[in-house]
């Protein structure tokens, strides 16, 4: 299969699994909600929350490490999973350890303290799931990461609406958490073990050391990111009021929802940037990666962010309800924070794939001390439109250092000639989009799906994308041939051997 096939094949599985996925988790969370108390529903959300944040620390960034070494040496995929996977399991029986003996600590009862923790426990099976889907992701084969985690989601649908109408209680969702999380390890090593390699466990301390050192600087500006994500609202509860609070947390819902759909796409690439960056005499290779990568991603935010933009009231009334006209400016504010989230999304792991780990949680630390004093600034002037602004300019200015550093390192981003071609097409779109700003989200929704593809008409017919870019894309189309030809050789291999 042809490297432009592999892209296209692996860009469209993360955003199909994706949104497949959340459709289906979504579904899972909306049936709870409607089968235990509104009480209830608070603590699984807390339980939930807490799960997720202990899966991130404890994966501390390993994760990426390991799909840019795997992505280099394909053929250590055995012994080093099998070393990372018994570091994680001693990770793994320690924090659940030392959270089954602080439960007396904690200030909840015992029922919910050990439910927590139960969930917690869930999040950390996370981890090991997360290393065998590194390898997955490293050798391009995103349609297998894709199917076991809208699988997860099935089984986490099922076992949440049966568990639940079988005894409606907070353990019902806490063991079918546990029991999906369980499922996906098994299916993801499965995967790994027929594919690549079986990885055994062994004891390799010089490894450890070599992922741990990698890989902090990498967890810990994930960990600032988001804790960015969440110093907004937490200064607004500080210096406001609930309502202010309330106000910003719908209109930054709508925007913070589309974070999955980039970082999906820019995982499918990833491991072109790590070869790209580790091979001898290819700084060309790089440069044409990183270029063609964030140009890509610019074509995309423009349309995604005219819709915040241009049609504010629509989206929010539609979706949050008239309650939340107040909203509007908010709403409008935070097309300027999707832009940047989707042109963000490809220089964390640029600067991964180069080795560049201290400054990525450097940059990510200037950002939230940026955005942070911001909040504190302006929160008592501008109320809930003071996170708004925050956002971006503390992202721009994280864009900006990224740009900047990878320039200071011979890797000068030359957009402009693709950009003014881009911004024509955008502003016949939003000439569109304001013209009709009027009407009802309902009947604005086809009018903006035919305006997005018309943007991305004209911002072709312009020449916003290169011949070659085209030509690769429509080479990149024809993938499911190789693909199944690809799964038929594989398996005809197995089978001989």
């Amino acid at each position: 299969m042809k490297q432009s096939q592999r892209v296209v094949k692996n860009v469209l599985a993360g955003g199909l699994s994706t949104a497949l996925g959340g459709l289906l988790q979504l579904g899972a969370v909306l049936y709870v909600a409607r089968h235990v108390a509104v009480a209830d529903f608070g603590i699984y959300s807390f339980m939930l929350a807490f799960a997720f944040i202990l899966q991130r620390f404890a994966d501390f960034g390993i994760s990426s490490i390991l799909i840019r070494d795997f992505a280099i040496e394909p053929d250590r995929i055995g012994d080093v999973l099998g070393s990372s996977l018994l570091l994680a399991w001693i990770a793994t029986v320690g924090l659940a350890i030392l959270m089954y003996g602080a439960i007396p600590l904690l200030p909840f009862n015992h029922a919910i303290a050990l439910m927590t923790v139960t969930m917690g426990v869930a999040g950390l099976t996370q981890i090991q799931c997360g290393f065998h889907v590194s390898a997955l992701r490293s050798q391009e084969d995103n349609e297998l990461q894709g199917l076991s985690f809208i699988l997860h989601k099935v089984v986490l649908l099922i076992l949440t609406v049966g568990l639940l109408t079988w005894r409606p209680t907070l353990w019902s969702t806490v063991f079918a958490q546990l029991s999906a999380n369980l499922f996906q390890w098994w299916l993801c090593r499965f995967m790994v073990i027929k594919r690549y390699a079986y990885p055994r466990f062994r004891v390799d301390l010089k490894l450890w050391k070599y992922l741990l050192v990698e890989s902090i600087p990498v967890g810990a500006a994930g960990v600032v990111r988001l804790l960015s994500e969440q110093a907004d609202i937490l200064i607004l509860i500080m210096l406001t009021t609930p309502k202010v609070v309330g106000l910003f947390a719908g209109s930054y819902r709508l925007s913070a929802g589309l974070r999955f759909l980039p970082q999906a796409m820019v995982l499918a690439v990833f491991p072109i940037y790590s070869r790209a960056a580790a091979a001898a005499g290819s700084r060309e290779d790089f440069q044409d990666a990183y270029e063609r990568g964030v140009r890509g991603f610019l074509l995309i935010a423009i349309p995604v962010a005219l819709l915040f933009l241009c049609l504010p009231g629509p989206i929010t009334v539609g979706l949050l309800g008239k309650r939340y006209l107040a909203s509007i400016a908010a709403t409008r504010l935070m097309g300027i924070g999707v832009f940047l989230l989707f042109l963000a999304s490809p220089f964390p792991f640029l600067l991964t794939a180069i080795n560049d780990q201290r400054f990525l949680f450097v940059s990510c630390v200037i950002a939230l001390v940026t955005r942070a004093s911001l909040d504190l600034a302006l929160a008592h002037t501008f109320l809930y439109l003071a996170p708004c602004i925050a956002l971006a300019v503390a992202e721009s200015l994280l864009v900006g250092m990224w740009i900047w550093r990878l320039w200071q390192l011979g890797h000068p981003l030359r957009l402009l000639d693709s950009a003014w071609r881009m911004a024509i097409a955008a502003v016949l779109m939003a000439v569109v989009l304001l013209a009709l700003n009027h009407h009802s989200l309902l009947f604005l929704a086809p009018v903006a799906a035919v305006a997005t593809i018309g943007y991305l008409a004209v911002a072709i017919r312009l020449g916003a994308i290169s011949v070659d870019d085209i030509a690769l894309a429509r080479e990149g189309i024809k993938f499911i041939k190789p693909m199944i030809d690809e799964w038929s050789r594989s398996a005809s291999e197995r089978r001989a051997s």
